[in-house]
């Protein structure tokens, strides 16, 4: 995909201001979007992939604005979170994710691979999903591979195996969504996850992360090395600090891995983000361990023009029940991944992921992150080569870098090969009511306002999310004051009520996004986020 992006890159001649481009887009029927990839089209305009309950698709002209939206519905098919894209060598683009069947809900749901292949306007080719009677699939990446077909990493969960217990699981097929061959790597009562997935010249490396299902000896990174029919040549074990691997770069003769210290889930150890750089074997060259002051984790690397390494990662910890603080970071490295900058999107009491990340010909970089409100919004972000956007606000850090010697050592996978089918899924196309949000500044420095919230069991309802400018808020408090600050996290206008409804008149203020905090006593006990948009 990173070299398709480029031929793309270098054969345009509209390159924008990357740093100009700043877009947010939401579903304005009250549904989520979260985003995938974001794809600049030779003609300089851009294609945004991602899903809600369906897959969604949207073209942008080279100003940003919205040209049109499509959205495919697979028949009988939830989409879960997990979800991933990538262009394809003739134009078009694979777009996959999690699915679960609705037909039964009364009995466990049963999790299935979902893709669909569309061209550059939006026309859906086909739909397919994959997987077995007697098991789970959950979706983590895909990459197009060089005979036009593509490559999918997933895990697969088996019955036989107990219910914490998965395989690494990875599918080829061929340019019409034909499998051509699927096998499971797997170290019995072992959670064995493939994250990522590098195309070399004689077959493929896979990624991820390998822990006990029964006693808590810690997670270790992985990476197999196999021919192109996905047989194993060698295979790697990473000790700590390097728990899980989210992303594989080959670079040249190298291959560079980025990841997390731990495994664990974002509410129980703090972890740093790692960049190990091995040789052609597998065999650790350097490491670097980014030490930020809360948890974080790499999950995107690319190659820089420069030579040197960009680290796209969630950054944040969890301050209370009902908020998260995760926060977006793009750190960029030299060859040996010292850092020469690193910025940090996102702000106090939200939820910002990172999705994507291009860089453009001009030095700039494209990023896809998702912003979550009341339901998930895609923002579409153009930086200079610095990281900067000339519209908002960035927060700088500084985290602390440290070289630890990380062992590779040979850890067995037996494989396992399987006899998938790749089904034809009834599907329909439709428009989708989407629409964008230029808007700047949305992004207040780290903990501003927001960060004593005393949580609570009390029910609050803003509506409607998004509004053209009247908000109303619904809640079982009394006597409360409504404080409503912009994204910079200036106030705007505060309301007392001591109702259980009350409508805020906001048509005078600028689009955009703003927090409105629920105060009793001095104490903020409620926030709630929502999008000020155009009619």
């Amino acid at each position: 995909m990173r070299t398709l992006l480029l031929l793309l890159f270098l054969t345009s001649g509209l390159e924008c201001a990357a740093q100009d481009l700043f877009k947010s887009i939401y579903d304005s029927s009250g549904g989520g979007i979260g985003g995938s990839a974001i794809i600049k089209n030779n003609d300089g305009t851009y294609t945004v992939l991602g899903k809600g309950d369906q897959f969604k698709m949207m073209h942008l002209d080279s100003a940003g604005n919205l040209s049109w939206t499509e959205s495919i519905n697979a028949t009988n098919i939830q989409l879960d979170e997990d979800m991933a894209a990538d262009a394809m060598s003739d134009s078009t683009f694979i777009i996959a994710s999690t699915g679960y069947k609705t037909n039964n809900p009364a009995i466990y749901y049963k999790y299935d691979i979902i893709l669909a292949k569309v061209d550059i306007n939006g026309n859906a080719l086909w739909v397919k999903s994959f997987g077995s009677k007697t098991s789970q699939q959950q979706l983590h990446n895909l990459k197009h591979t060089t005979d036009g077909g593509f490559i999918v990493v997933a895990d697969k969960s088996d019955s036989l195996y107990g219910a914490f217990a998965t395989k690494a699981y990875v599918v080829k097929l061929d340019p019409g969504g034909n499998i051509e061959w699927s096998k499971g790597y797997d170290r019995p009562l072992y959670i064995d996850i493939a994250y990522d997935v590098a195309e070399t010249g004689n077959g493929f490396v896979i990624v991820g992360t390998t822990d006990s299902s029964t006693i808590n000896v810690g997670s270790s990174g992985f990476m197999i090395k196999t021919d192109k029919q996905g047989n194993t040549a060698w295979h790697k074990g990473y000790s700590a600090p390097l728990g899980i691997v989210k992303s594989v770069l080959k670079d040249g003769d190298f291959f560079v891995l980025g990841g997390c210290s731990v495994r664990h889930d974002w509410a129980d150890t703090p972890g740093d983000a790692v960049l190990l750089k091995t040789d052609s074997n597998g065999n650790a060259i350097w490491t670097k361990q980014y030490h930020f002051d809360h948890r974080s984790e790499a999950t995107k690397v690319i190659k820089a023009s420069d030579g040197g390494y960009l680290i796209l990662g969630i950054y944040g910890h969890q301050i209370n029940t009902y908020h998260g603080n995760d926060r977006c970071f793009l750190v960029k490295t030299d060859s040996s991944g010292n850092i020469q900058w690193c910025k940090i999107y996102g702000g106090s009491a939200l939820l910002y992921t990172g999705n994507s990340v291009q860089q453009l010909l001009n030095g700039g970089y494209l990023i896809n992150i998702n912003y979550f409100s009341s339901a998930p919004v895609m923002l579409t972000i153009g930086t200079d080569s610095l990281g900067n956007n000339s519209g908002m606000c960035v927060d700088t850090a500084n985290p602390n870098v440290y070289s630890p010697v990380i062992q590779g050592s040979n850890i067995a996978f037996p494989e396992e090969n399987y006899s998938d089918t790749a089904f034809s899924a009834q599907f329909s196309v439709d428009s989708y009511f989407l629409k964008v949000v230029d808007s700047c500044n949305i992004w207040p420095p780290p903990y501003v306002k927001v960060p004593n919230i005393q949580a609570t069991k009390s029910f609050v309802n803003l509506y409607p999310n998004p509004s053209v400018g009247i908000i109303n808020i619904e809640t079982d408090i009394k006597n409360y004051e409504v404080e409503v600050v912009n994204a910079l996290g200036i106030k705007v206008l505060v309301r007392k009520a001591n109702a259980n409804k009350l409508t805020i008149d906001m048509t005078q203020y600028p689009p955009g996004f703003y927090t409105c905090l629920i105060r009793t006593n001095d104490n903020a006990i409620q926030a709630r986020c929502f999008i000020l948009s155009t009619k």
